[in-house]
């Protein structure tokens, strides 16, 4: 499968040499059951839901404390958002940071490719939603 210029890219970034020929196949290194999946992707989605409930670490923290308080508590997830709200050394060095951004040609910030609210949630956040 062939990628246009602009989709090629994004591969530096992604750690990826081309388009998979079956996207339909899960890229996994090791074998994982799909019980490994499962609850993999119930962590994240956890983790997620916690991170997105606040703009500040603050935010995050409460919501951290009332996600703790649910029937449902994921605690992989909480072991993880805590981590990432421990230390500011748990986030990626600026340095790697800046070189992504001029791998995918985002450095300018008059770069064109995202939009004003994708670049102030870069700002704001460290990462934008790029559906």
């Amino acid at each position: 499968m062939q990628a246009d210029e602009e989709v090629f890219r994004y591969f530096p970034a992604a750690q990826m040499d081309e388009i998979p020929e079956d996207l339909s196949k899960p890229r996994h290194i090791f074998g994982v059951s799909a019980e490994q999946r499962r609850k993999s992707y119930e962590k994240c989605v956890a983790a997620t839901e916690i991170w997105n409930a606040a703009d500040t670490d603050a935010g995050r923290r409460a919501a951290l404390g009332a996600y703790k308080t649910r029937s449902d508590v994921n605690d992989v997830a909480v072991q993880v958002i805590e981590m990432c709200l421990s230390e500011a050394s748990n986030r990626l060095p600026l340095t790697e940071i800046e070189y992504a951004m001029d791998q995918l040609g985002l450095a300018d910030e008059n770069n064109g490719v995202l939009s004003d609210t994708e670049k102030n949630s870069l700002d704001r956040n460290g990462y934008a939603n790029l559906d």
